[in-house]
């Protein structure tokens, strides 16, 4: 127990960066629009924000 909780701070503390890092508005305005590009950045980001909860 005494091992999770020094990452479940780093990674919530990730999430929180960028989402301040990087607003709604400028996601949408890449993402917006369904072209493999915006599918590929949408995977790899969410696969990155998806490791934090293996942990």
């Amino acid at each position: 127990m005494k091992r999770i909780f020094p990452l479940l701070f780093v990674g919530i503390f990730a999430a929180d960066v960028l989402t301040a890092l990087l607003p709604e508005n400028i996601l949408g305005t890449f993402l917006g629009e369904n072209t493999v590009v915006a599918n590929v950045v949408a995977v790899l980001f969410g696969t990155i924000m998806y490791f934090p909860t293996l942990v």
